[in-house]
């Protein structure tokens, strides 16, 4: 998996509509919401994924917080 350390966080949870896990940085949910639409995994071939974003790979459960707040 490709890493996304060199933007900062806090960082966030998001679906594509296949329901894949991404993680992405929180100031990026806008742009994010913006393509929500977007099928990264689509049978006519996977879009690109923005380079912010990082597919979990399985459950969201597989993602590790050393700390979190919900809002």
């Amino acid at each position: 998996m490709k890493a996304i350390q060199p933007e900062p966080g806090p960082f966030v949870l998001v679906t594509d509509n296949d329901s894949h896990w991404y993680v992405i940085p929180a100031a990026r949910q806008e742009h994010w919401d913006a393509q929500a639409s977007n099928d990264f995994t689509g049978e006519e071939g996977p879009d690109e994924i923005p380079d912010y974003a990082e597919q979990v790979g399985g459950a969201p459960s597989l993602v590790v917080f050393d700390s979190y707040r919900i809002e």
